[in-house]
């Protein structure tokens, strides 16, 4: 690759927002729905998702291009493998994933990402005005938009951590911020002589999934508080990394991306990324 192919690879790289956009623009509308029997022409797509034709024109050769989309003529367009997902009848619907990583707190904060790697506090609150816990108690939508996208993230991804990480034969494995439980589920099933613990604040606990799994007796619901204490373990990971510990206290545990499944001291934790939790890196910072 030389200079010139270079450059417009990284023009094209630096424009990848714009397509992120317009998958959210596809999953707000509902696109894919509309393309389940086979391609139709903008015009139609128009009509049915109430947008005015020649936009979403430009939206859909957007995703084209991505190979969400596939371009028939000049016009006509059909849903393509990659975009399978997007349909509400999707067995993963992935719709509001999207939704949820498109959403304004996300893009505001990618936006600051050259800030964090050279100030060391976090700067949400600093572009929102509070916590991103307090941002989200005051907005029942946005909240409800970010649990729902998290848990759709979290079924799609859910049985290949449980498969990746190197979990215990036997003992105690604990969700911390588990919420719903499926990453629970999802370690249980892997490990059948494993018992599962669901951790997580007073009130954001929800065990229909767990009650409908067919693993009675194998598991337990605590609430409490994640930076007082969590509950004792052999094990603990989550989708975006596994976590050890040596005691029961939070702040004793570590996590490290570039190592998802390392094992110390025998002691494991399993935990998910969440806006009322935090947990602290190797190098002791919070995150």
């Amino acid at each position: 690759m030389d200079d010139h192919q270079s450059a417009l690879f990284l023009y094209d790289e630096a424009m990848a927002f714009a397509y992120s956009a317009a998958l959210r623009v596809a999953a707000a509308i509902g696109v894919a729905d509309h393309l389940v029997e086979g391609p139709r022409s903008v015009d139609e797509l128009a009509e049915a998702t109430g947008t005015r034709p020649d936009a979403l024109n430009r939206v859909l050769r957007a995703l084209a291009s991505r190979g969400i989309v596939h371009h028939h003529g000049v016009r006509g367009y059909s849903l393509a493998e990659r975009g399978r997902a997007l349909r509400g009848d999707s067995a993963v619907p992935a719709a509001t994933g999207v939704l949820m990583f498109t959403d304004t707190m996300f893009w505001t904060m990618t936006h600051a990402l050259a800030a964090s790697v050279t100030e060391d506090k976090p700067r949400f609150e600093r572009h929102f005005g509070r916590t991103l816990a307090d941002y989200l108690d005051g907005d029942p939508g946005v909240d409800a938009l970010y649990h729902e996208g998290m848990a759709t993230v979290s079924d799609a991804e859910n049985a290949l951590v449980a498969r990746a990480c190197e979990l215990p034969e036997t003992g105690t494995v604990v969700d911390v911020g588990g919420r719903n439980g499926s990453l629970l589920i999802a370690a249980l099933r892997e490990r059948p002589r494993t018992h599962g613990i669901l951790f997580d604040r007073a009130g954001a606990v929800e065990t229909d999934r767990l009650e409908a799994a067919g693993l009675d007796g194998r598991w337990t619901a605590v609430e409490g508080d994640f930076f007082a204490e969590v509950p004792r373990a052999t094990c603990s990971c989550s989708s975006a990394s596994c976590t050890t510990g040596t005691t029961t206290s939070a702040s004793a545990s570590w996590t490290t991306a570039a190592a998802p499944c390392a094992r110390e001291a025998g002691s494991w934790w399993w935990t998910r990324s969440s806006p009322r939790t935090r947990h602290r890196t190797r190098a002791g910072r919070w995150t």
